[in-house]
């Protein structure tokens, strides 16, 4: 709104008005108009001042525009006075690639030390004592628990520090995580691991609301899609190799070189954001607000939160889109040896394509992001064609899995699944952007950090699911299979226990329980 449609708006109403009545014709009754034509525009200038919210994108919509301008962002009566933020815009343009390659870096290192950190369901990553396996198994919680209390937090914290500051904190605890989960090299701890879990988990809250704030604030109309899908890539590849690495170590002992390798990863990191990330400007920027609408939002600001966003229909689709791409999908890449092995595949089958599947997704992310750019408003389009086909394969994969006479070959099923979950994650970079655009009146990391905990509370009641109802990991196929390469190695003392608890439960699947307890006594 400019103040040209501001006085078309006066124009009008005086218009509408003197063809409303004959008496408009004298001369005292034009001075009136005028002077109610004039109420009517500095009335509808300040209603549009008290609702505007300046662009978080640092004034980087056009060509000519400086990176050094200070506009991130005036928030207005609609918001949050507390999210008042410093701004959070990289002074020269050059440091662009510079920015996002250390981004880049950093959130590798962090997902990678998180995931493989933190163990999951499969007893390929169980690599303690059994007696601390039914406690590792909530290790996935912490992931979710904490981001579900911090995500806001981080958030806000993004604005009114500054990127640079709340990435030195993340490698910080990144660092700190990693070296605690050392400690329990020296003897078996659950404490040590859950500390070590809390701290990971922590590091990794700000990764995704980091992504949209560096696009949003040093990057082009054009060009942020681009970014996003590079920042999303890195971190997605790290929390693969993570568990990747879990799953092809031995397991007869915990595993030294890759968390202090991970440990020294972080710090160098840590370095490298201190002195090389640009350092951002500390000036704040306040808008004219009443001491009544700083009081109302001050106390009921986490009432305001809720009914922004439910009154922003266009952002709670958005969030349903990215929880439902992601909630479900991730928890079974985790288990993807133990989905093989049920239908009778070897265990490498389920290796390869795990790290196969994040190549694949990584090459989609930034070829459609690509596509994105070049053909700028497309982003929608773009989310609907990946999750269409995305759902395609996945009937093609739930089919092969579940009725025999579909599941033809190995490579069949594999073709399924390469472009099944890839092409459901790819969406994830759009979707950060979409939530960018629509996030009004509220900043763009804030509405992306909400779309995150909509996923994470999904993702969390999947983990509790598993937790509550764990599927069948052991199957007379993992025991032939475990069985056949005892020839080619040496157990320890957990894994011959792990291998008796297969062979009662193989037994339990041939004969009744009752005749299988006679058979022991």
């Amino acid at each position: 709104m400019d103040s040209e449609t501001i006085y078309g708006w006066s124009d009008l109403d005086s218009n509408s008005v003197y063809s409303s009545s004959d008496d408009l014709k004298s001369a005292s009754t034009e001075f009136n108009l005028a002077t109610h034509a004039h109420k009517i525009y500095i009335k509808a200038k300040e209603v549009y001042k008290q609702t505007e919210t300046l662009n978080l994108s640092a004034g980087a919509d056009e060509k000519n525009d400086s990176y050094d301008i200070q506009s991130t962002p005036c928030y207005s009566e609609m918001s949050f006075e507390h999210l008042v933020k410093l701004p959070a815009n990289i002074p020269e343009s050059e440091h662009r690639v510079s920015v996002v390659i250390l981004l880049s870096i950093t959130f590798f290192s962090q997902m990678f030390s998180r995931d493989f950190c933190i163990t999951f369901f499969e007893p390929t990553s169980i690599d303690l004592s059994h007696r601390m396996q039914t406690p590792l198994s909530l290790f996935p919680i912490w992931n979710i628990a904490v981001g579900v209390f911090l995500t806001v937090p981080a958030c806000m914290a993004i604005n009114k520090y500054g990127i640079r500051t709340c990435l030195l904190y993340s490698c910080g605890l990144s660092s700190l995580g990693v070296g605690v989960r050392c400690l329990s090299m020296i003897g078996d701890s659950a404490f040590i691991l859950h500390v070590s879990a809390l701290f990971l988990s922590s590091a990794s809250v700000v990764v995704k609301p980091l992504m949209v704030t560096v696009s949003t604030c040093c990057f082009l109309t054009g060009e942020r899609n681009m970014a996003t899908g590079f920042l999303t890539s890195a971190s997605m590849a790290g929390s693969a190799a993570g568990l990747l690495v879990k799953t092809i170590l031995p397991q007869e002992q915990p595993y030294p070189q890759p968390a202090v390798i991970s440990f020294i990863a972080n710090l160098v990191c840590m370095l490298l954001t201190y002195y090389v990330f640009p350092h951002e400007h500390n000036k704040r920027k306040y808008c004219g607000q009443s001491a009544d609408i700083k009081h109302k939002y001050d106390v009921h600001s986490i009432s305001f939160l809720l009914q922004t966003v439910l009154k922003n229909s266009d952002l709670v689709y958005i969030a349903f889109s990215y929880a439902c791409a992601n909630a479900v999908s991730w928890p079974w890449y985790q288990m993807i040896d133990i989905t093989y092995s049920k239908v009778g595949f070897p265990q490498n089958v389920g290796k390869d394509c795990r790290l196969w599947i994040i190549i694949h997704t990584c090459a989609l992310t930034l070829s459609v992001c690509w596509l994105a750019d070049r053909l700028v408003g497309s982003n929608k389009r773009f989310v609907i064609l990946c999750h269409c086909l995305a759902a395609v394969f996945m009937v093609r994969v739930v089919l092969e899995l579940c009725v025999k006479s579909f599941r033809r070959t190995i490579k069949s099923l594999v073709f399924s699944v390469m472009f099944a979950f890839p092409l459901s994650w790819t969406t994830q970079s759009l979707l950060h952007e979409l939530a960018a655009d629509y996030s009004h009146p509220l900043p763009e990391n804030i509405a992306v950090g909400l779309m995150c905990l909509l996923e994470m509370l999904c993702e969390n009641c999947m983990y509790f699911i598993l937790y509550a109802f764990p599927p069948k990991l052991l199957s007379k196929e993992i025991f032939l299979n475990i069985i056949h390469d005892s020839s080619h190695r040496r157990w320890s003392r957990n894994q011959v226990h792990t291998v008796l608890e297969i062979a009662w439960n193989v037994l339990e699947e041939v004969i009744p329980v009752t005749t299988a307890n006679n058979l022991i006594n």
